[in-house]
């Protein structure tokens, strides 16, 4: 497990410096499509990761049509609470590639949604810390 995480940290980290091309970027969205459909919770958790760590040099086309769908499907699947942590703290960097008015409109209900179910602390801390980051910048 603590292997997954380093790996995911590094390959999020490689995403956030490169200017990935639109062939590029078509190669990473067909690998976060097996990712999504792995049985692995980890890779399901790296899959949501990437959708932010994407979102940082995409153009802001790509972030509202390719990627907000893939944030919209990591927060609304019942596939457990490392995912949609995962997928919270997408949203950082999602928030930072789009304008405001888009992001109150597609990401702030995921955010109070992940606010208003205080039952899982780790997914409530993590909207709160979101939160913050966005009202920050």
């Amino acid at each position: 497990a603590r292997f997954h995480e380093l790996w995911c940290d590094i390959a999020c980290r490689a995403l956030l410096l490169c200017q990935p091309s639109s062939e590029e970027l078509s190669m990473l969205i067909a690998k976060m499509d097996v990712l999504r459909d792995s049985d692995d919770e980890a890779d399901v958790a790296l899959a949501a990761v990437m959708t932010g760590a994407l979102a940082k040099n995409a153009p802001s086309e790509f972030t509202r049509n390719t990627l907000l769908p893939y944030l919209e499907y990591f927060t609304k699947a019942a596939i457990g609470s490392r995912v949609h942590t995962a997928a919270i703290t997408s949203i950082t960097m999602i928030a930072k590639a789009l304008p405001l008015v888009d992001s109150e409109r597609f990401l702030w209900p995921h955010l109070l949604s992940a606010m208003s179910h205080p039952h899982d602390f780790q997914v409530h801390a993590e909207a709160l810390y979101v939160v913050g980051e966005i009202l920050w910048d």
